[in-house]
């Protein structure tokens, strides 16, 4: 019975010393990280049967607990992966902010202070301390620019070297990881199932620690081992095996590092997946804050530098010298070759060559782009901010090669591209480091603007002239554009001169008495009163081609129309008083034997389509006017073609004459008389009728032949224009326009300008000169169907009389002039289409002329009507005039003045025609068919222009007190020239410090959120596993009750086997 109550009392102590043991070993513990609490689980031994009874055991150590909570302790890794990455993203940022918002480490001070020094200068342009100041400060800016740079590299060494020290650490922690691992497996194995309470928690520990990292997954493969995944799929811990991290630089050209994870192979780029933990963070920190941060700053010096140097360069010095660039030139070759970097998995040779150029600063983005060359030669290029495609295509083989986008220009320069080829351009990144300023002698900043421009004094009218500006020296190939090619001068000097209140030319004023047309002209352009109006085309590139060919105007070759008409010859006696010969009325009854008839034929028109022979009867009515027998004979005409009239020669003679209705090809014929021969025809209609004769105007014998055809003489032609591809490898498009035959210049223009970037301004020049007229009727000239000279009408058709107000050209060709511009001037209809008059003098011959315009190109029809011989001449200011030419009344000579125009068109877009030589565009595949427009000023008009008023531009001869050129600098400041010209520089940088601002304050808030998150979830594991030392010591007391207890049952028991011995 006594050893049986010492084999129960020792169990009890072996419970109670593990119980001691392990609460002693919580204690020592209590200040280790990772440590979970352990408890003892005492199990009660199996009962011995005993006559019939069960008898205890005592008790034993079933196991010793390790107090954890996974679900916890994966919460944990979570909450510290989330704060280690906040934390260490708000530490970074917070650095970055306050470099950026310091006004003494910040861009805006500098900014400020230079420009302060400008407007200094430009308020006194011709102080040499206000130059030398200027030169000094734009050194300030360039340190600036250069210092703030040098902080971010700083910064950046400081994440490179913080993300060596992270993969360090996790490489070490995933191998102390496989190595728990193999000895949790291990310490299984030799305690037949026990937990290695310790080893658990010193891998727990471990795991929180790498999670604090970088973002972690675990799941239990079993044997006491955990794997661990990194990016939620990606192994860096399988059972015992270790995939390890590393830094390399970045394979596609990016310029930075990558996180490779170990594959056995070549590893794998896992940069992006790498989204949590510290390590998380500084790769955040660094794509999203600090490389956009190189490029929004760089952003700012190029355009700066860009912009400042574009005007500089358009200014003159003191010594009437252009300016030279003011800072370092953006497009430096060194630059343009940096800007693009090549993947370093890119096939062998390595030989491509690629520059990135800088084109339109203010279409920049601060964003990095990707270029991937794909398969059967496409290329395509993808913004990295929002991975939008922003250029595609084939590339052609032939290099180099470019392609524009967001105002960079990619230039394929050469080399073997293949597919799978990456390359990262990074036009921004280097923008502040290589900014630097260049002018060094303070009278060499161009303050002065080199035009001037003036109203000359004779003006009448109200028009106002802007001081003017250059835009531009060169155009897209670099080459100086000719109007500032020559030191000094301007090359020719211009002179705006206005045709008439709404339209004007601009003209080479090389030799002010004689403008002439530049080259390609500047013709006919509209003004609107009262509002701003730009002058010169402005963008550059564009380009003009204009209607010179063959045909066009009033070509050599083309003569007069004529309208036939046959005027047989009078037979009656003139009247001894007048001494003219007047139709005789004195028959008046036609009834019986004195009625009469005739044919009045109308031949030779064009394919005889109008031919008519037309049977005219005199008879039954009473005639004793001219009216009355022109009304006769006119109805039976009706629709034949032909009219009647009474022909009136120089000195008055009255005859019955008859002429086409219509001009041009065509012959009028009388013939056929029927009736007696009585005398009663031939002295009713004044001519030898009933002798039988035919009178024809077929040759010009009794009259005139009809000639020519009144039109424009414009043939109908295919026009193309074609605009290229926005991107190499696609097809260009095209649009077709058909001229109309005979069709106007207005008409051709309205259809060209339906084109986008196509612009066709028409307009018509006639001018009338050596008006060889007298003042007598039936002198009548028209334009497109209205009469100039003014008619009083008489009771009796063709017996019209001239106005009193006429002037006689004869013996005042300058006031018959005038006379007939202000006609013009005054018709309405005239008016609203564009159509207006000048009357001047010829600047060779000094002779009166009358200059007509259309300013919408339509066809000038100018017709004469006048005494035989007399006559005026017609041209269109180009070609040798034509002579219209007088035959007396009711037969006209006329001609058409053909239109012209001018096509500007876009770069992208040229214009050709079938056949290559067209009659109205000339040679289209000449090499100087289409001419640049852009002359590289801007210069506007306001106000209300008169009729002959002029405008000057020459070159600034006083460029020592200009400060013009200086003033447009100092408006770089404020001026919008980012973001699609809606921000300014200040703007620009102010909204960088504000996004880091921004972002910097949620890294702080949502850091200290994650913080107090990870305390309660620290606070909830310590309240599960953490040590409690009170709870410790108490146990500690209790486990000591309990094991003096099982001694003093170990004594008892001595004592029973001591007297049981001594019993004996």
């Amino acid at each position: 019975m006594g050893s049986d109550l010492l084999g129960i009392s020792v169990t009890g102590l072996r419970v109670s010393q593990a119980a001691l043991s392990t609460t002693g070993h919580n204690i020592s513990n209590a200040g280790t990280e990772g440590y979970s609490r352990q408890r003892v689980d005492p199990i009660t031994n199996p009962a011995t049967v005993q006559g019939g009874r069960f008898v205890g055991n005592g008790a034993n150590v079933n196991s010793v607990d390790r107090i954890a909570n996974s679900y916890v302790s994966q919460q944990l890794r979570i909450d510290s992966s989330l704060a280690a990455d906040l934390t260490a993203f708000f530490d970074q940022s917070s650095q970055l902010d306050n470099l950026l918002s310091n006004e003494s480490t910040g861009l805006t001070g500098g900014l400020q202070t230079f420009f302060a020094a400008m407007q200094n200068g430009a308020d006194d342009p011709t102080s040499i301390p206000a130059r030398q100041l200027i030169v000094s400060e734009a050194e300030n800016l360039a340190d600036r620019f250069n210092s703030i740079d040098a902080r971010f590299q700083v910064l950046e060494g400081g994440v490179r070297d913080g993300m060596e020290v992270a993969v360090e650490r996790v490489n070490a922690l995933v191998t102390n990881i496989a190595q728990l691992n193999l000895r949790i497996t291990d310490a299984i194995g030799l305690s037949s199932g026990g937990d290695p309470n310790d080893l658990l928690d010193q891998r727990d520990e471990a795991l929180r620690q790498l999670s604090k990292l970088v973002p972690i997954q675990t799941f239990d493969q079993g044997r006491g081992q955990t794997n661990v995944l990194i990016a939620g799929a990606l192994p860096l811990v399988v059972g015992v095996e270790v995939n390890t991290l590393s830094l390399e630089p970045g394979r596609n050209g990016s310029g930075v590092d990558d996180v490779i994870l170990s594959d056995g192979k070549a590893g794998r780029v896992v940069t992006q997946a790498v989204n949590g933990g510290e390590l998380g963070a500084l790769i955040r920190f660094r794509d999203d804050s600090l490389q956009p941060a190189y490029n929004s700053l760089g952003r700012v010096a190029v355009v700066m530098a860009d912009e400042f140097n574009r005007i500089h360069q358009q200014g003159i010095t003191p010594e009437n010298e252009f300016g030279s660039r003011f800072f370092t030139d953006i497009n430096d070759p060194v630059n343009v070759r940096q800007r693009a970097i090549s993947s370093s998995e890119n096939t062998l040779p390595a030989d491509r060559q690629l520059g990135v150029y800088i084109k339109d600063t203010a279409n920049l983005t601060t964003s990095n782009y990707l270029v991937e060359i794909k398969s059967n030669g496409l290329y395509s290029i993808t913004r990295n901010d929002g991975g939008v495609e922003v250029a595609s295509g084939l590339l052609p083989g032939d290099y180099p090669f470019s392609v524009e986008f967001d105002g960079l220009e990619l230039e394929f320069v050469g080399g073997s591209f293949t597919e799978g080829d990456e390359f990262t351009l990074k036009p921004l990144a280097n923008g502040a480091r290589n900014f630097g300023r260049v002018i060094a002698n303070p009278e060499d900043i161009a303050f002065a603007a080199p035009v001037v421009t003036d109203a000359e004094i004779g003006n009448t009218g109200s028009g106002k002239i802007t001081a003017g500006n250059v835009i531009g020296l060169t155009n897209n190939e670099g080459e100086a554009l000719p109007l500032f090619e020559h030191v000094g001068e301007m090359s020719p000097p211009l002179v705006i001169q206005f045709t008439s209140e709404r339209t004007y030319d601009v003209l080479d004023n090389s030799d002010p008495a004689s403008p002439k047309q530049l080259d390609p002209p500047i013709r006919n352009q509209r003004f609107i009163p009262g509002v701003s109006n730009p002058i010169f085309p402005t963008i550059e590139g564009q380009h003009q081609v204009s209607m010179a060919g063959e045909m066009v105007g009033l070509p050599e070759g083309r003569s007069p129309v004529t309208q036939a008409l046959v005027n047989p010859p009078y037979i009656n006696t003139p009247n001894p008083v007048s001494g003219v010969s007047e139709l005789d009325f004195s028959v008046n009854d036609f009834s019986g034997v004195n009625q009469f008839s005739f044919v009045v034929g109308l031949s030779d028109t064009v394919l005889g389509a109008q031919d008519t022979l037309t049977t005219v009867t005199v008879s039954g009515s009473d005639i004793s006017s001219e009216d009355e027998l022109l009304r006769h004979i006119n109805s039976q005409l009706g629709p034949s073609g032909v009219r009647a009239y009474v022909a009136i020669d120089g000195v008055g003679n009255r005859s019955l004459a008859v002429h086409a209705v219509d001009e041009g090809y065509g012959n009028v014929s009388i013939q056929s008389y029927s009736g007696p021969a009585n005398g009663t025809a031939n002295n009713l209609l004044n001519i030898g009728i009933e002798s039988g004769l035919s009178y024809t105007s077929n040759d010009g014998l009794n009259g005139i032949e009809g000639v020519g055809t009144l039109s424009n003489g414009y043939p109908a032609e295919r026009i193309t224009l074609t605009k290229a591809p926005a991107q190499a490898g696609l097809p260009p498009t095209t649009y077709t326009v058909f001229s109309n035959l005979h069709g106007s210049a207005r008409e051709l223009a309205s259809q060209l300008s339906n084109i986008p970037g196509v612009d066709a301004n028409a307009f018509t020049y006639a001018q009338m000169s050596d008006f060889n007229l007298s003042r007598n009727e039936p002198l009548q000239i028209s334009l497109n169907g209205h009469e100039l000279v003014e008619y009083r009408a008489g009771g009796v058709e063709g017996s019209r009389s001239m106005v009193q107000s006429v002037p006689d050209p004869d013996t005042d060709p300058v006031a018959f002039n005038q006379y007939l511009a202000a006609r013009i001037n005054g018709n309405e209809t005239l008016k609203q289409q564009g159509i207006y008059a000048v009357a001047g003098q010829n600047t060779v011959t000094g002779k009166a002329e009358l200059r007509v315009y259309s300013s919408e190109g339509d066809d000038l029809a100018f017709s004469v009507v006048a005494q035989n011989g007399d006559g005026v001449r017609v041209s269109d200011g180009e070609h040798n005039p034509v002579t219209l030419i007088g035959s007396g009344n009711n037969s006209p000579s006329q001609i058409v003045v053909g239109g012209t125009m001018n096509v500007r068109m876009d770069e992208d877009i040229t214009l050709t025609t079938r056949p290559p030589t067209s009659l109205l565009f000339g040679n289209t595949s000449a090499s100087d068919f289409s001419a640049s427009t852009y002359l590289g000023i801007d210069v506007s008009l306001s106000g209300v222009p008169d009729t002959g008023d002029r405008f000057t531009l020459d070159f600034n001869q006083d460029a020592a007190s200009d400060n013009r050129n200086a003033l447009a600098l100092v408006n770089v400041e404020s001026a919008r020239i980012m973001n699609g010209n809606t921000a300014s520089l200040t703007d620009a940088y102010g909204t960088l410090v504000e996004e880091i601002g921004i972002t910097t304050n949620a890294a702080k808030i949502n850091s200290e959120a994650a913080e107090a998150v990870l305390e309660q979830t620290e606070t909830l594991r310590n309240s599960i596993s953490g040590v409690n030392l009170d709870e410790e010591a108490a146990n500690l007391i209790r486990f000591e009750q309990f094991f003096q207890a099982n001694a003093q049952v170990i004594s008892v028991a001595r004592s029973l086997f001591d007297t049981l011995i001594s019993s004996f």
